[in-house]
Formats: C-alpha cells, sequence, structure tokens
C-alpha cells in the first residue's frame, strides 16, 4: 500500500484489499492466489482459523494445479506445514506492527535492501513513461520525461541510474520485474504513465522493489500543457525528490543491522524514527499538526529511544538519536526554556562522546548542539561556543565527508562569523552529498542566504525556487522569496510583497511558528513588506507597520532586539539613517558576536560610507563600500 504520509497508508491497509497477487507474480495459480487472499484478509472472522486449516487449504491449492517453476509436489508435500505456520507467525507480526510503524520502516530482512548488490536499492532503472493518452500523442512528453528523470538521479552520486541507452530496449514491452532486475542487475525500478485531460497532463509515477515486487511510492501531478518546458522541469524535480528521499528510507533501515543484533532495539528505534518523521512534518506542514503535537511525537521518540537503549546498551545510535530529539524539542519551546532544554541534549552528546570519541555523528551533535545554544543570545559569552561549534563539526565532516547536514551547520556557523565565501562552499558540498535529500530544506535555505549576502540575488532566487519545487509545503520557500524582495529592489513591488504575506498567513493562520520556536515570524514578514512599501514610497504604510509590530512584540526583550535589526532597515529606507544606526547599535551590544554578519547585511549597504558604521562594523573586515 502507498500513501501521501503513514497515516494514509495505514488507513488502506485498515480498510482495502491487498492487490491480487497474480498481478505481481503471474506464474501463480488463481487456487493459491485465493488461499492467500483468504489468509490475508482484514477480519479474523474470514481468514483461517488456525495453521491446520491454513496447511489443509494449501494442499487442495496444490491438487488444483501446481504453479509452474514452485518445484512440484515434493516442495509442497515437505513444506506445506513449516509454510503454513511461518506465514501465521509473519502475519502476527505484521498486524502488531502495521499501526505502529509504515511500511517503509519495516524489517529489511529479506527485502531488496537484504539481498546481494544485484538488488542493491541505490541500483535504479527508470523505464520509459507509457503514453496513455487517447490519441497517444503524447509520446515526445513521455520520452522528455523520463531522459529529464534520468539525468536528475544520474546526477547523485550516490545513486547508480541505468543510462537511458540501458533501459531503451525495454520501451513500449511488457517485461516482468524479474527480467528487467537480472538483466540491468537493478533494486529499484521507476515506473511512470502520461496521460492527457482537456489542456492538462497527469503524469503518474511509481517506485518498485524489484526483490519483493512492492510498490513502494507514487507520485501523480497534473499540469496545463502551455508550457511544457516547465512541466517537464516541476514534474522531474518532484518525482526526483520523491525517489531520493524514499530511497533513502530504505537505506537508513538497512544501517540499524549493522548496528545492533538486538531484533527488539532495531524495532524500537523504526518507530522512534517514525514518531520524529512525524514531528518533522509538522514543523514544514502546519497543517499537519500543531507545535505541543509535534512535541508530543518527539516525546514518545525519546521514550521508545530510552527503551531501545535498554535492550543493547553498548549501541551507541539510541544514545546519539535521544540527543537529536532534544534539540529537536528545544527548537520548538519560548525562548525562555529552550536553554534549559539544550542542557538535556549537549548531556547526551556528552555522554554519546564518552561511549565512542571517534563518532562523527556524536561530534556532529556535539556541535550542533553548542551552535544552537550560541544562538540563544550571540553574546560575547557565544563566542567560546561558537568556536567549540566550529570545531566539532569540522571534525565530523574530516571523519565524514559525505555528513550533508553537518556541512550544512558548519556552513550556518561560518556565515553568523562573516565568512560567507567559505559558507557558501560548505552548503554546496551539503547539497552535493546531500543524496537522499534528509537536510535538503535546510541546506537550499543556507545556500539561498549566503548567495544573498554575497549579492547574487539571481543564484539566491533560483535556490529558493528549487526549494519551493521540491517542497511545495515548506513556507520556507515562500518566505525566501520576500526575504529577496526586500534586498533585490528590481524584484519588488508592495502589492507583490502583501500577497506573499497572505500566502504565508494561509499557510499557518498564527505564523509558522513550528520551527526555531519564531514567533517572531509573523512580525518578520510584515517588516520586510513595510521595507518594500517604504522604497516604493509608500511611507504610511510602513511607519504603520512599525507601530503595529512594537505593540505585537510587548515587553518580549529577545523580539524587541529582533525588531531594532528589521526596524533600522525599514529606517533607512525612510532615509532615517541615524535612527537605523542608533537601533544597530543597542542590537550589537546585546548581541556582539552578529557584528561580522550585520556588516555582510545587503539591507545596509548604504551605510557603509558612513564612517560611524564602518569602525563599529566593518573595520575589522574586508567589506567594499556601497
Amino acid at each position: 500500500f502507498t500513501g501521501a504520509n503513514p497515516q494514509a497508508v495505514i488507513a488502506r491497509h485498515m480498510v482495502e484489499p491487498p492487490a491480487p497477487l497474480r498481478n505481481v507474480r503471474s506464474s501463480v495459480t488463481e487456487s493459491l492466489e485465493a488461499v492467500v487472499r483468504k489468509a490475508l484478509a482484514k477480519s479474523p472472522a474470514d481468514r483461517f482459523a488456525n495453521a491446520t486449516k491454513f496447511r489443509d487449504a494449501l494442499r487442495r491449492a496444490r491438487a488444483g494445479g501446481v504453479a509452474p517453476h514452485e518445484g512440484g509436489a515434493r516442495w509442497w508435500s515437505t513444506r506445506a506445514v513449516g509454510l503454513a505456520t511461518t506465514v501465521l507467525a509473519v502475519a502476527a507480526a505484521v498486524a502488531a506492527l502495521v499501526f505502529v510503524v509504515p511500511r517503509y520502516l519495516h524489517s529489511t530482512k529479506g527485502s531488496a535492501l537484504d539481498a546481494s548488490a544485484t538488488h542493491d536499492a541505490a541500483n535504479i532503472a527508470v523505464l520509459y513513461f507509457d503514453d496513455e493518452s487517447s490519441a497517444h500523442d503524447l509520446g515526445y512528453l513521455a520520452s522528455g520525461l523520463t531522459d529529464e528523470l534520468i539525468h536528475q538521479l544520474s546526477a547523485v552520486s550516490a545513486l547508480n541510474v541505468i543510462s537511458r541507452n540501458g533501459v531503451l530496449p525495454f520501451r513500449g514491452r511488457a517485461v516482468s520485474l524479474d527480467s528487467i532486475a537480472s538483466v540491468l542487475h537493478v533494486g529499484s525500478v521507476v515506473t511512470g504513465t502520461v496521460q492527457k485531460s482537456g489542456d492538462s497532463v497527469r503524469v503518474s509515477v511509481e517506485l518498485v522493489d524489484v526483490a519483493t515486487g512492492n510498490h513502494l511510492d507514487s507520485r501523480t501531478t497534473s499540469h496545463r500543457m502551455t508550457d511544457l518546458f516547465a512541466l517537464e522541469d516541476d514534474v522531474s524535480q518532484q518525482v526526483a525528490t520523491l525517489l531520493r528521499t524514499r530511497l533513502g528510507q530504505q537505506i537508513r533501515v538497512a544501517r540499524i543491522d549493522k548496528g545492533t543484533s538486538s531484533a527488539p532495539a532495531r524495532e524500537l528505534m523504526l518507530r522512534a524514527w517514525q514518531a520524529r518523521d512525524e514531528a518533522a512534518t509538522i514543523a514544514t506542514d502546519s497543517h499537519a499538526g500543531t507545535t505541543q503535537d509535534a512535541i508530543g511525537f518527539l516525546q514518545s521518540a525519546d521514550t521508545l529511544l530510552a527503551q531501545a537503549q535498554g535492550h543493547d546498551p553498548q549501541w551507541p545510535q539510541p544514545l546519539i538519536d535521544r540527543g537529536w530529539v532534544a534539540w529537536s524539542i528545544a527548537r520548538l519551546l519560548p525562548a525562555a526554556t529552550e536553554a534549559a532544554q539544550l542542557q538535556v541534549a549537549r548531556g547526551f552528546a556528552d555522554s554519546a562522546l564518552r561511549r565512542a570519541p571517534s563518532s562523527a555523528d556524536a561530534r556532529e551533535l556535539h556541535g550542533t548542539v553548542l551552535w544552537q545554544t550560541a544562538k540563544i543570545t550571540m553574546g560575547a559569552s557565544s563566542m567560546t561556543e561558537v568556536a567549540v561549534a566550529e570545531r566539532d563539526l569540522r571534525a565530523a565532516v574530516a571523519a565524514d565527508s559525505t555528513n550533508a547536514r553537518a556541512w550544512g551547520t558548519l556552513s550556518e556557523v561560518l556565515r553568523y562569523k562573516g565568512d560567507v565565501a567559505e559558507a557558501n562552499v560548505d552548503a554546496r558540498r551539503a547539497l552535493a552529498q546531500d543524496a537522499y535529500l534528509e537536510a535538503a530544506p535546510r541546506i537550499l535555505e543556507a545556500l539561498y542566504t549566503s548567495e544573498q549576502l554575497l549579492g547574487d540575488y539571481a543564484a539566491a532566487g533560483q535556490y529558493c525556487d528549487q526549494g519551493r519545487r521540491r517542497f511545495p509545503n515548506d513556507w520556507r520557500f515562500v518566505q525566501c522569496r520576500l526575504t529577496l524582495m526586500g534586498v533585490d529592489s528590481a524584484r519588488a513591488t508592495p502589492r507583490e510583497a502583501w500577497a506573499l504575506v497572505a500566502k504565508l498567513d494561509s499557510m499557518d493562520p498564527s505564523g509558522p511558528a513550528t520551527t526555531d520556536h519564531d514567533a517572531y515570524n509573523p512580525v518578520f514578514r510584515r517588516m520586510t513588506a513595510a521595507l518594500i512599501s517604504a522604497r516604493a514610497g509608500d511611507r504610511d504604510s510602513a511607519r504603520a507597520v512599525i507601530a503595529w509590530a512594537t505593540r505585537k512584540i510587548g515587553n518580549d526583550s529577545s523580539a524587541r532586539l529582533d525588531l531594532n535589526y528589521d526596524e533600522a532597515s525599514v529606517r533607512l529606507a525612510l532615509g532615517q539613517p541615524d535612527v537605523a544606526l542608533r537601533l544597530l547599535s543597542e542590537y550589537v551590544v546585546a548581541r556582539p558576536a552578529l557584528r561580522a554578519y550585520i556588516a555582510r547585511d545587503p539591507h545596509f549597504a548604504a551605510l557603509r560610507n558612513d564612517p560611524r558604521f564602518a569602525a563599529r562594523f566593518t573595520a575589522l573586515l574586508q567589506v567594499p563600500p556601497a
């Protein structure tokens, strides 16, 4: 069963019958298929009462005709009882798991991930899409989509994608998955169809595990025919994202078997990952739940990880994951309670390093927690934490250069230190290493921000658009368009800016405050729109927004500092550089660690010729004047 999210998959498990067995393996006899269908019935009353009845049914199916290539009468006579008992035991185990763990998190024993390298999930064949339009006049589009998808996936170094010439012999032919696997030596196959409805095209894509025949995931998208190049690019981006994420889930599960020999610990870890994935979904798509829902999922994950730790005390992964869970909870808490939760995360990181001092994962966790701790205040004492965080993260990527998340966090640290060029290089490394898009939203955000600070607004816009295509429900890739308008006056119109503010409000009526406890975000986006309005000459609207924002934050001292920063840019656009300098001076007194970042911020480029700004912010940096 497939679905848009784990809840949809679970719902289909509950109410829909499995696909006919003969759809996957045509050599199975109808009588055997009927026995299997009864064994998989939703209601216990409709299934076999015990293993004996199941065995008898299998014997009757045998008498009705042996399926080809199944080993003949001897296979059934000597193994029927064992098969029946095993199948019932497996069915019971699956019944216990199916409402807890999504299909992709089930044990990989016997799956493509547990097979030989021939069935490695990272070995992929993208078969040519079928033209299912009534007039069969979309063959050119089907071929173009296939070629573009092969090109997109081939750019990922961790994937082994069969070339277009390799899959060409299978074009337009009904070939079994077994044959494809044996000829192309792949573990995953992508199939697709193209259909036309009026002036729109519907593209459906499925990812299939060739070792089991399971349809792992699917995606259907519709576009108008008016811009076929945009359609091809958009579909290939979305499908490539789906495939890379889904394969990453499979491969992530496979790593567990190498870490522990405890089956209960593995199962608990898988269930904890599911809970963490639910929380991550909520963090970027508020319609999936509230902040408290996300915290609840994370707390459940911590409980499961603690239990896994108990089953295998020598396995460091549950300890490391508990640190990440505590870090994730901290990012969802108000600033007043975040620091205490980060201390919990740091305790796990310290314990993990004592347990596994050479672990790149433990070193990354430690550095990330210290960086998050430093970001709370960015005061003078934060500089020590920033230095240690940078050291830890550099050690993590030195030990494992494929750690995309660590590269991304290191990029963020360097950016705030003012080392923007190196930050941009490291963010590019992160994107190149993020084979399964496990950290892609954060990395694309880092690339967009560093390009903006370097003044390359075209590149910043490209990364923003890439994020929007890959993650259409992630509010960050709507907000980045608004932010870019705030620094690139060529793009900015007040009407477009306020339309984006309204869109962000609709994505999360209370403001996207589920990540980084950032209840200030609704204020930030309105101040950005006010900046654009001020530059367009609408001074009254800009002043009205400043007054509203001041009332909105009230006595929140941390939010007051954030407002100082954003108000400084609006005041500069209103022709009040003295006020802007005063606000920035108040800001940097409280957050001296951000002095270098302010010097690079394009919002304040017009102040770089002012000796007061240069003395305070750019004296120690080679920042070009405006």
